[in-house]
């Protein structure tokens, strides 16, 4: 009887009810600490493979920016920056024009990625378009700046801008932007021994051979800047920018967005899709600088088509 007492009074000692909920608390609090520790990591984890994941996808904006350097005359994507939320990021990308020696921004992307898409949410690329009775003709302005959108001109059409005249309306501390369209296609080692290098920002390269062009309903037909296919000119010289050019479309062929796009380029060059420079054929070019500096192009033979584009002020 004597020992189921001090049992008794061994469960119900005070010492004893406080140690048992000591105990308690500490695996309570031990749980909690490991739950914490857990979500921390697991936190930690997501973090870390969304971010890496996030920054796979706007690398990938490299492609968009190697695409801009051979789609859209004397126009690229200069520069991208990058803002990172938990699972999404945001990306800013300028987009800018040459004339001279001077850039000006010609449009600007904002674009959103999650880890499952990729939306572009503030690009406005339509153009005001609008017959201008005094040329006779359609003139695009640029929506971002009011700028004029140059155009080219294949050499079937008839009545066609001569643009050059205007040059002698300009301010002579004036940067001006024109597109040439030339008779013909021309090799580039030929157009450089035509143009020189000089105020020569970009060469617009002939994709489509036959052209598709009705003389009865495409006499004025042209192909704004945007569309066209080409590259631009650095000091290195024609035949080493057209490498350059040909290096680019190599590298995007192999890349899903851009592989049908890349290989009709490409099979336009060359029925084989493996071209070298020699197959590149060109029908125009940007130029750009002083109203003195691009007289000299008044003069040449080759050029059945002028037409204005972008001007600042050179300071």
């Amino acid at each position: 009887m004597s020992n189921k007492e001090d049992k008794i009074n061994f469960v119900s000692n005070k010492s004893f009810e406080l140690a048992v909920k000591k105990a308690k608390r500490k695996q309570i609090a031990r749980n909690f600490l490991i739950g914490i520790i857990s979500s921390v990591i697991i936190l930690c984890a997501v973090y870390a493979g969304s971010s890496y994941i996030l920054k796979k996808r706007l690398e990938d904006d490299y492609l968009d920016i190697m695409f801009s350097q051979v789609k859209g005359a004397n126009i690229g994507w200069t520069s991208a920056v990058n803002s990172y939320g938990f699972l999404n990021a945001r990306t800013h990308i300028t987009i800018e024009k040459t004339l001279g020696d001077r850039n000006i921004i010609w449009n600007s992307l904002e674009r959103e990625v999650t880890l499952t898409s990729k939306k572009d949410i503030s690009m406005d690329t339509s153009k005001n378009t609008q017959y201008s009775e005094t040329l006779k003709r359609q003139v695009s302005y640029n929506k971002y700046n009011g700028e004029r959108e140059i155009q080219f001109y294949y050499p079937q059409g008839r009545n066609l801008p001569q643009e050059l005249n205007l040059l002698e309306k300009f301010d002579e501390n004036t940067l001006v932007e024109m597109a040439l369209s030339f008779d013909h296609s021309y090799s580039l080692e030929d157009l450089e021994g035509i143009l020189g290098s000089d105020n020569v920002n970009w060469l617009w390269v002939n994709t489509n051979p036959n052209q598709g062009y009705n003389s009865k309903t495409d006499a004025n037909k042209f192909l704004s800047g945007d569309a066209a296919i080409g590259f631009s000119i650095d000091s290195s010289g024609f035949n080493e920018a057209g490498q350059l050019f040909l290096d680019n479309l190599i590298y995007l062929s192999k890349e899903d967005d851009y592989k049908k796009a890349i290989k009709e380029i490409l099979l336009s060059l060359n029925e084989n899709s493996n071209p070298n420079t020699s197959d590149i054929q060109v029908l125009g070019a940007v130029v750009t600088g002083t109203p003195q500096q691009l007289a000299r192009f008044k003069d040449l033979d080759i050029i059945r088509a002028s037409t204005l584009g972008a001007t600042i002020d050179i300071y």
